[in-house]
C-alpha cells in the first residue's frame, strides 16, 4: 500500500495515536519540572538571616527584662509572641497570624513585595505600623537594609493580642534593642497612642501612662493630633515624599475603620478599589485613591499563602527553602523538541494518514 494524500478527516487510529502522543508529551514535560532560584534569591536569604538574628536579640531582651517566653503560645520560642491581654492591648487577634508573622522567612516575602512594588536601592518609603506584628516590623527592617531602602517610620504603640503588648517590652523597646545590637540603624520618627482615634481613645489611663513611659525611655516623640482627621493628614503629608506607603496592621489613622477589614485585604494597591468607601479609610486607602502606591500588610495568613509560605509553621522551615525561594520550571529544551516533533507528525498525519498506512502494510 503506497502513501497517498488524504484530504478527508483523520482516521480513528490516527486520532488515538495523537491522543496517546499528547498524554505522553504532557507526562514527560511534567517530569522535566525542576526547581530554579527565584528572582532576588540572594536578597531574600540575606533578609531572612538578618531577621533571624533580630529574633535572637529580642529573645535575649525578654530574658534581661524577666519576661519568660510562653512556650505554649509561642511554640517556636521566637520571643515575639506577647500576652493575651495587657493595659496596652486594644483589640482581639488571631494567634495563628502572630505565629505566621514571627517567621524569619517573612523577611524574604517582604523583599518580594517591595520589589514587586518597584522599590529599589535609595528609595524612601513611609511606614505606619503598630506593636501588633513585631515579626512583620522586623521583617520589613531586614528587607529595607538588604535592598537599601530609606524608611520614615511612624509607630503606634497600641498592640492587639499576642503582639508587643507588654508595657516593659513595647515595639519601641524592641526597635531600640535592635539598634543597640547594630543590626538596624532605623528608628521611629514619632509615635502615637493608637486606639479608636489614634489618640488613645478606649485605652485605660494606666495604658496611656505605660505608652508615655515607653516613648520617653526610648527617646521617641509622642504625637497627639487634635483629631483622627489630623492624624490621617499627617501621614498623608509625609507620604508625599515617599515612593510607597506601607501600612502594617489595623491602626485606624493608617488602615481605617474596623468594617474595612474584610474588604481591604493584603497586597499592593495603586488605586482605590471600587467596593471601598474612601470616607471609612485611613491614610492607606486615601493615598491609593490619589494614585500613590500602597503596600497593605494585613490578614497575614492570607498574605503568606499567596506567596507560598505556609501559615503558623511549627517548627519553622529552614531559610532558603520552599516556594518563596525556588520556582518550578519546565525544561525549555524538551518543550521545544516536543513541539517540533508534534508539528512534524501532525503535518505527516494530515498529509498521508501515516498510522493507517503503517497498520495496513
Amino acid at each position: 500500500m503506497a502513501l497517498r494524500w488524504s484530504p478527508s478527516k483523520l482516521s480513528d487510529v490516527t486520532l488515538a495515536f495523537l491522543a496517546i502522543l499528547a498524554i505522553a508529551s504532557f507526562y514527560f514535560l511534567e517530569k522535566s519540572k525542576h526547581p530554579v532560584r527565584s528572582k532576588y534569591f540572594d536578597q531574600k536569604v540575606a533578609a531572612a538571616e538578618k531577621a533571624s538574628k533580630a529574633f535572637e536579640v529580642i529573645r535575649e531582651l525578654r530574658g534581661q527584662l524577666g519576661i519568660p517566653i510562653d512556650t505554649i503560645n509561642d511554640p517556636n520560642k521566637t520571643g515575639l509572641i506577647g500576652h493575651a491581654f495587657t493595659v496596652i492591648t486594644t483589640r482581639r487577634a488571631d494567634l495563628s497570624e502572630k505565629l505566621t508573622s514571627s517567621d524569619p522567612n517573612m523577611a524574604a516575602l517582604m523583599v518580594q513585595l517591595l520589589r514587586d512594588a518597584g522599590v529599589d536601592d535609595g528609595d524612601t518609603v513611609l511606614v505606619s505600623w503598630t506593636g501588633s506584628y513585631p515579626g512583620i516590623n522586623i521583617a520589613l527592617l531586614a528587607a529595607f537594609d538588604v535592598i537599601g531602602v530609606k524608611p520614615v517610620i511612624i509607630t503606634s504603640l497600641e498592640s492587639s493580642m499576642w503582639g508587643a503588648n507588654d508595657p516593659k517590652l513595647t515595639w519601641l523597646d524592641m526597635e531600640r534593642a535592635l539598634r543597640d545590637a547594630k543590626l538596624f540603624d532605623h528608628r521611629s520618627a514619632f509615635a502615637t497612642y493608637g486606639g479608636d482615634d489614634d489618640n488613645g481613645l478606649g485605652v485605660p489611663p494606666d495604658g496611656i501612662e505605660a505608652m508615655r513611659q515607653a516613648a520617653e525611655r526610648n527617646g521617641i516623640r509622642l504625637f497627639r493630633g487634635s483629631s483622627l482627621d489630623e492624624n490621617i493628614a499627617v501621614r498623608m503629608e509625609l507620604a508625599s515624599n515617599a515612593k510607597v506607603f506601607i501600612n502594617v496592621g489595623y491602626n485606624v489613622a493608617s488602615f481605617g475603620k474596623p468594617e474595612l477589614r474584610q474588604r481591604f485585604g493584603p497586597g499592593i494597591y495603586t488605586h482605590l478599589p471600587d467596593e471601598l468607601e474612601i470616607e471609612k479609610g485611613g491614610a492607606a486607602l486615601r493615598l491609593a485613591a490619589e494614585g500613590k502606591k500602597v503596600i497593605n500588610l494585613v490578614d497575614i495568613n492570607k498574605l503568606a499563602m499567596s506567596y507560598g509560605l505556609e501559615p503558623a509553621q511549627v517548627p519553622l522551615k529552614p531559610i532558603g527553602k520552599g516556594a518563596l525561594y525556588y520556582e518550578q520550571r519546565y525544561s525549555l529544551t524538551l518543550a521545544v523538541i516536543i513541539a517540533i516533533a508534534i508539528f512534524i507528525l501532525i503535518y505527516a498525519f494530515l498529509r498521508f494518514d501515516l498510522p493507517k498506512y503503517l497498520l495496513n502494510r
